[in-house]
């Protein structure tokens, strides 16, 4: 019981620090948006995306791995410090030599050198010095998530106070490149009271190689068909194409919540296979993939319905054609959910890395070639089209190379009734969409009416099937608001 607890916990902490990831640049946009415009804000995309890819090049793949090794042996004293000063010791070797490249690729070949320069610090803090994988691999999610919301608070406020105009590009990029470096320093002081570095071999620290570069060759390939649709945009597209793509990707909350619920249960995952406690590890696939699905289901059909006010309505009328490249993202979401929750709690604990490594690499050609085609004459429209085939060309790959293990069909059939819902929410919605107007009060009122109508037939769903999983979450939540709010009343009462 303890053990679900954890995991429940550390899942809302985790959720807390994705969605603020996620929303906080999303409650910055609409100010952005009319301040700086469509073209400022696509330099700066681009800028950040070319920096994104020394940063993979830095980090590899240590965050994953990282948090997996230290699963392991994080119940041993002796051999967590020595795994830590092992990683962190390979980390800090081999980023300083990207970090170098970077600096030799800003000087003398991009024509954004001051924006570039700038961008030094998040690859050093994001990539150089983080420790981030270190309480994950710990399961101390709740650190991460008060210094993540309270760091990226400060920023809003910085951005909001500071940044009037297009001119204040470079006190933008400084303040988003200043975040991570500062989320760095805070995260080494921390580890100071949990971890201790000692002096190791060499030959120990260069055995961690391997095991980077398999998880690294996979993500660099997620990476590449995720982020190439802005490189291609913003080459053979123009940079307001690539602005309205920026921005419709910031809609996309509900990518986070498949990647917090992987970050909380890899190092559980991880555990229970070096464990080879199978039937335990299933089990807990089983419900991942159905709570993803679920969540992804809701929102990414959620998020579709509302995309035409909401556009207007955050951003003005100068972004409207940002509402179909939201709707066509959106539907990728259930996809990309099921396919990271396959790869970071199925294949990496397991070791089978090689299926990631062909699948992704496969999408990155798929991806590259569809917006070879689409992008000269679609703009953000095929790019955003390209996307949406290639995350379902990477799950149907992956669900065929492990169907003897384990279906992954059996979980979607499972899970069919939340299908159904949102379809019958998004249509909902999107009936109402027809009379209503470009305001506030209008998205509200969709997304009220869709999110309850949802809920409710999840609930009777839950009722007659008697999923008690959720029905117990339900109950405690609300055992927790009413205990909180007798609390307040008794508090109210003895002050009068």
């Amino acid at each position: 019981m303890k053990e679900k607890k954890s995991i429940k916990k550390n899942f809302i902490w985790q959720i807390g620090i994705e969605v603020t990831n996620m929303l906080l640049p999303l409650v910055t946009s609409p100010i952005l948006a009319r301040r700086m415009g469509p073209q400022t804000l696509g330099t700066y995309s681009y800028v950040y995306t070319v920096t994104y890819y020394f940063y993979y090049f830095a980090f590899l793949g240590m965050y994953q791995y990282g948090t997996r090794e230290i699963a392991v042996v994080r119940e041993n004293r002796e051999l967590l410090n020595k795994k830590f000063s092992e990683l962190v010791s390979f980390q800090l070797m081999h980023g300083s030599i990207v970090v170098i490249v970077f600096l030799a690729y800003s000087f003398w070949f991009s024509k954004y050198n001051s924006l570039m320069l700038i961008q030094t610090m998040y690859l050093v803090g994001a990539a150089v010095i983080q420790l981030n994988y270190v309480f994950s691999g710990l399961e101390d999610f709740n650190i991460m998530a008060i210094k993540t919301m309270l760091i990226r608070s400060i920023g809003v406020v910085l951005i909001f106070t500071l940044v009037h105009t297009k001119d204040d590009l470079e006190i933008y990029t400084t303040i988003m490149a200043a975040e991570p470096m500062i989320d760095a320093f805070v995260l080494i002081i921390m580890a100071r009271k949990k971890v201790k570095f000692v002096k190791v071999k060499m030959s120990d620290i260069l055995q961690h190689a391997k095991g980077l570069y398999m998880i690294f060759i996979p993500l660099m390939a997620t990476f590449l068909y995720g982020t190439m649709d802005k490189l291609m945009l913003g080459n053979m597209s123009d940079m307001v194409q690539l602005g309205y793509y920026s921005n419709a990707e910031k809609a996309l909350i509900a990518k986070k919540l498949a990647v917090a619920l992987s970050v909380v249960l890899v190092p559980r995952m991880s555990k229970l296979a070096g464990n080879s406690d199978k039937k335990k590890f299933m089990e807990l696939l089983d419900k991942s993939i159905e709570v993803i699905l679920l969540l992804n289901f809701a929102f990414g059909f959620g998020t579709a319905a509302v995309s035409s006010i909401f556009s207007v309505v955050f951003w003005g009328k100068e972004f409207s054609d940002c509402s179909l490249l939201i709707q066509i993202m959106s539907f990728t979401l259930p996809a990309y959910g099921l396919t990271y929750v396959v790869n970071n709690q199925y294949l990496v604990p397991l070791k089978k890395e090689y299926i990631y490594i062909r699948a992704t690499i496969f999408g990155a050609i798929i991806n590259f070639l569809i917006n070879f085609i689409l992008i000269p004459q679609f703009g953000a429209m095929g790019a955003s089209s390209a996307t949406l085939i290639t995350q379902f060309v990477v799950l149907i790959y992956e669900c065929f190379m492990i169907r003897k293990e384990y279906s992954v069909l059996r979980s979607l059939i499972s899970s069919s009734p939340y299908l159904t819902f949102a379809l019958l929410m998004y249509f909902c919605v999107k009936s109402i969409d027809k009379m209503a107007s470009n305001t506030i009060f209008s998205l509200l009122l969709e997304i009220t009416i869709g999110s309850s109508l949802f809920f409710v037939l999840c609930l009777m769903y839950w009722g007659i099937s008697k999923k008690t999983m959720y029905l117990n979450v339900i109950k405690d939540a609300i055992g927790r608001i009413s205990k909180a709010f007798r609390s307040l009343c008794c508090y109210v009462m003895e002050e009068i």
